[in-house]
C-alpha cells in the first residue's frame, strides 16, 4: 500500500462487520459506526467503534464524522453499508466530498436503485426482464387492479428499508385473492407507505441468483461475482441464509447490462429469479452497496471492500476470477429457514446437514474475531430465557 488512509464504515451489522473484517486483516485503520448501540459488529476485534447519530438526523451525523475526519492525516473513505446510509451519504455528498472519498453512482441512480417502480421502469427499457408490474396511487386502482391481476401475486415496498421498519422485516407480502389484496392495501395506502403490485415468480429458494460488482470512477467493472441462494428466510420473501458461488454467464450479462444501463459507480448487487413458469430470469432487486454476503466473495479470491479502497487511493486493481462451490452461512436464520423447508416436506435434517458441507464463511463467527458471535449466542441465549419465563409465568397465572 503506498498510503495508509483510514476507513470510516457506517453500519454495523452483517454487512458493516464483514466490512470492517475485510479491512482489518488487510492492515487497514478502520473505524465503525452505528447509531444502533446493540449490533454485534460493535464487538469486533477489528478497528475502534462508537456510537453515532441516525442516518435520518443528517446534520448531526455529517458533523460527527466531519469531526473525526478532522483528526486524520488523510480523507478517510466512507463504506456506507445499509440503505439509509447510502440514502444519507447520497443526498449529503456535495458536504462530505471535502472530508472524505467514497464511490456511489450519481443522485439520480441511488434514487432509481431505492425505488422499485422507478427501477423497475429502467429495467425494462435496457431489456432486463421484469415481472408484471402494477403502482396503484389510490385504494380505487387497487379495487381496479384487483380484478385483473393474476394471483398468487406480490405487494412490495417503494422504498425498502422504511417498509421494514413497519413490517418487522418482511421484503414483501403475497396475496392469494382480490379481497386480501385490497384489505392490505387499506392498511398501507393509511399508512401512507407506497407500495406496488407484482406478480409472482415461481419457484424455490434455489431460483435466486445474484450478481454482484465493483465498478471504479469509470463505469469500468473491476470485480464480478454470481452466488445463488440454496436458502432464506423468511422463506418465501427473504434473506438469503445460506449462499454459493456459482458461473452463471446469462445472469452476470443481465445484470452488466442493467448496471451499466444505471451508470453505476461503486459497489452493488441485483438480485434475479428464474420463474419455473417460463425459465427466465426476471429482476428481483438492486442493492446500491455491498450486501450482507459479501464476505463469500472475499473467500472466493475477491475482497470487495479492499477493491474500494485501492480504486479510491489510486491504486485501482481488477480481479477476473473466483472459486466457485463455496458457501456462506448465517448460523442464526439458517436454522429457522430449515426448520421452515422441513415443515414443507422441503428438507430432512439429513439434507440439512449435507447442504453445510463447503462452508467457508459465516455471518458472524470467525476463528479470529469471535466475540461478535459470542455476543449473538449470549443474545439468543438471553431471549430464550425470557421466552420460557414468560411461558412459565403464563402456565402459573
Amino acid at each position: 500500500m503506498r498510503q495508509l488512509v483510514p476507513c470510516f464504515v457506517l453500519g454495523l451489522f452483517d454487512t458493516g462487520l464483514a466490512v470492517v473484517r475485510a479491512l482489518g486483516r488487510s492492515g487497514l485503520t478502520v473505524f465503525g459506526f452505528d447509531h444502533q448501540r446493540d449490533e454485534f459488529g460493535f464487538r469486533s476485534k477489528f478497528g475502534v467503534h462508537a456510537v453515532s447519530p441516525h442516518p435520518r438526523a443528517a446534520d448531526e451525523l455529517v458533523a460527527f464524522l466531519c469531526d473525526r475526519a478532522r483528526h486524520c492525516s488523510e480523507r478517510p473513505i466512507l463504506y456506507p453499508t445499509s440503505d439509509a446510509f447510502v440514502t444519507f451519504v447520497s443526498e449529503n455528498r456535495h458536504t462530505l466530498e471535502p472530508h472524505f472519498r467514497f464511490a456511489l453512482p450519481s443522485c439520480e441512480s441511488v434514487s432509481i436503485a431505492l425505488n422499485k417502480a422507478a427501477m423497475y421502469a429502467l429495467a425494462s427499457e435496457a431489456r432486463v426482464p421484469v415481472p408484471c408490474t402494477e403502482t396503484p396511487g389510490t385504494l380505487d386502482d387497487v379495487r381496479r387492479l384487483a380484478t385483473v391481476v393474476s394471483y398468487p401475486a406480490v405487494i412490495k415496498p417503494l422504498v425498502g428499508h422504511l417498509w421494514r421498519e413497519r413490517y418487522r422485516g418482511d421484503k414483501a407480502i403475497r396475496v392469494d385473492a382480490a379481497p386480501a389484496l385490497v384489505s392490505w392495501f387499506e392498511e398501507i395506502l393509511a399508512a401512507e407507505q407506497p407500495a406496488l403490485i407484482q406478480s409472482l415468480v415461481v419457484g424455490p429458494n434455489t431460483n435466486h441468483c445474484k450478481v454482484c460488482g465493483y465498478f471504479d470512477g469509470n463505469g469500468e467493472p473491476r470485480a464480478v461475482i454470481c452466488m445463488r441462494k440454496i436458502r432464506q428466510y423468511p422463506v418465501d420473501f427473504g434473506v438469503g441464509t445460506l449462499m454459493e458461488t456459482v458461473v452463471e454467464p446469462e445472469v452476470r450479462e443481465l445484470g452488466l447490462r442493467l448496471f451499466r444501463a444505471m451508470n453505476w459507480r461503486g459497489p452493488g448487487s441485483i438480485e434475479f429469479k428464474r420463474d419455473d413458469r417460463d425459465g427466465r430470469w426476471k429482476l428481483i432487486e438492486l442493492n446500491p452497496r455491498l450486501w450482507q454476503q459479501h464476505g463469500l466473495a472475499e473467500v472466493s479470491g475477491m475482497n470487495f471492500p479492499l477493491l474500494q479502497y485501492l480504486d479510491l487511493t489510486g491504486q485501482a486493481t481488477t480481479v477476473d476470477t473466483y472459486r466457485a462451490g463455496v458457501r456462506w452461512l448465517d448460523e442464526f436464520r439458517d436454522p429457522r429457514s430449515a426448520w421452515e423447508h422441513r415443515k414443507r416436506a422441503a428438507l430432512t435434517f439429513t439434507q440439512w446437514g449435507q447442504s453445510l458441507s463447503g462452508v467457508r464463511t459465516y455471518a458472524l463467527w470467525a476463528p479470529d474475531d469471535p466475540a461478535p458471535f459470542l455476543a449473538a449466542v449470549r443474545h439468543h441465549l438471553s431471549r430464550a430465557r425470557r421466552w420460557i419465563a414468560g411461558g412459565q409465568s403464563g402456565a402459573e397465572g
